[in-house]
């Protein structure tokens, strides 16, 4: 009976000493070890390489480079590790910078980015600069970018991306990222928008295409846009995905897709970032004056015209849902900072998805008729609600009453807590009112937001009414 007391590979000199261990035990504990260390740990035995294998290669991330590639399609290959599959991280920065084409290009576009982080006038960015002058003068760089963005068209092409998909038996979730990226405990992290430069160096690094903004580049080249067609190449593959992320998407890029694709109908989970392509305003201070965004009208008129609501209407299996539309953006016909989209425009007032768990919007503005609408059509399934930085604007039959008759949010919040039954929510950032001199609700403060959210759970006294704070 001595193996009963043996630990996953120990040898016969510690049997008294190292008690078993279920294997399902093991399975829990390498939850918790770092990836650098489980190839050491699969080493003990055969039990614990299988975990260990199971936990190294559940989810492997990939960005568009042969290498990659390679390192995909070898895991696939090997029946013992292709098995343990489900998800597929894709780095989506890219070495190609739009119309960057020649010696020429690649000078004038490092003089111009050198130029914009002048004008802050901090140490920062005159740090920034000094990159971006030493790249403009680099022509050795240039040859490594030329090489980089040569192998990078290569591995782009979608037929060699359908290749590297297709075959993983479990695959079932997809995460598309770009941004500052970093390794994180499983797959990647997103810290920021914008990838910064490698410090200490003056080499040029993947993702500073992400700041090149304008209508004369391509779709394919704006945020996730070649990842997105690539997804509607893909056939039978996207049709075995049931979770989808998506961080960041360029609007403009989405609507496109969302017009040539097949609506992904298995989808459990779908979680959403867009973007607005931005133009800053050299003529004002830009340290005071937030970046302007020519789109953003544009953009609600994609939304106003009700596409992406059927969309989502097509998907018909959701669980999870998490729209974020990217902060809020100052427009030059003094709309204010207004977000891109609004609950009215994104959700169809009469629908609703059977086995809607979980709800998260960001930076989205909302009628008291239209996010009340969403909630109450949900109220007996939906469990987990977080909102971040709305704004309220009034109902059609508020436009003209008085102010004092008008909807706040603490009124709204008094109602969630009426109707809705949830196990867990999040409130964070500024909830304003639109052209009200009403305070809105200031989620900033940590403290406040958290006795808001559990008010929205738990009930009781509300710390809404008397707490509201101007921003």
């Amino acid at each position: 009976m001595a193996s009963k007391h043996l630990g996953l590979g120990a040898n016969r000199e510690q049997d008294v000493h190292v008690p078993y261990i279920p294997p399902e035990v093991h399975r829990m504990i390498a939850q918790y070890i770092h990836f650098s260390d489980l190839p050491h740990y699969r080493l003990v035995s055969r039990i614990l390489s299988a975990i260990g294998a199971e936990e190294l290669f559940s989810t492997i991330t990939f960005h568009c480079s042969s290498g990659s590639i390679a390192r995909i399609n070898a895991i696939k290959t090997c029946p013992h590790l292709n098995r343990y599959v489900t998800t597929i991280v894709w780095d989506s920065n890219l070495w190609k910078i739009p119309n960057v084409r020649d010696l020429h290009e690649w000078r004038r576009y490092f003089h111009g980015r050198a130029f914009a982080a002048q004008q802050h006038g901090d140490a920062e960015h005159r740090k920034l600069a000094d990159t971006f002058n030493s790249l403009r003068d680099n022509q050795e760089e240039w040859e490594r970018y030329l090489d980089r963005a040569r192998d990078e068209k290569v591995a782009k092409n979608f037929r060699n991306l359908q290749n590297m998909f297709s075959g993983f038996k479990n695959l079932c979730k997809l995460h598309i990222l770009n941004g500052d990226l970093t390794v994180r405990h499983r797959g990647l992290e997103k810290r920021a928008e914008k990838p910064h430069p490698p410090e200490c160096t003056f080499n040029y690094w993947r993702g500073e295409s992400l700041n090149v903004d304008g209508l004369p580049v391509y779709h394919s080249e704006r945020p996730c846009g070649y990842a997105l067609a690539a997804i509607d190449s893909f056939g039978d593959i996207s049709w075995r995905l049931t979770k989808l992320r998506l961080n960041s998407v360029c609007c403009k890029v989405f609507y496109g897709f969302m017009d040539g694709i097949q609506p992904l109908r298995n989808f459990s989970s779908f979680h959403l970032k867009l973007t607005v392509l931005s133009e800053p305003l050299w003529g004002r201070d830009v340290a005071r004056w937030p970046r302007f965004y020519s789109n953003v009208l544009a953009v609600r008129n994609l939304f106003h015209h009700q596409v992406f609501m059927g969309f989502l209407v097509k998907l018909p299996e959701l669980e999870s849902l998490k729209l974020d539309f990217c902060g809020r953006y100052f427009d030059e016909n003094d709309i204010g900072h207004s977000a891109p989209a609004t609950v009215g425009d994104i959700f169809d007032p009469g629908h609703t998805w059977p086995r809607l768990r979980r709800i998260s919007l960001l930076h989205a503005d909302t009628t008291h008729e239209a996010l009340s609408s969403l909630l109450k059509r949900h109220q007996s399934t939906l469990k987990v609600l977080k909102l971040h930085a709305m704004m309220l604007e009034p109902d059609q039959n508020e436009v003209h009453a008085r102010q004092s008759h008008a909807r706040t949010w603490t009124d709204i919040f008094d109602e969630m807590n009426e109707v809705l039954h949830l196990e867990h929510a999040k409130l964070s950032g500024y909830f304003s009112i639109k052209d009200s001199d009403v305070p809105g609700c200031n989620f900033e403060n940590e403290q406040y937001a958290l006795a808001a959210s559990a008010y929205l759970v738990t009930g009781g006294d509300s710390p809404l009414r008397g707490t509201k704070v101007r921003q």
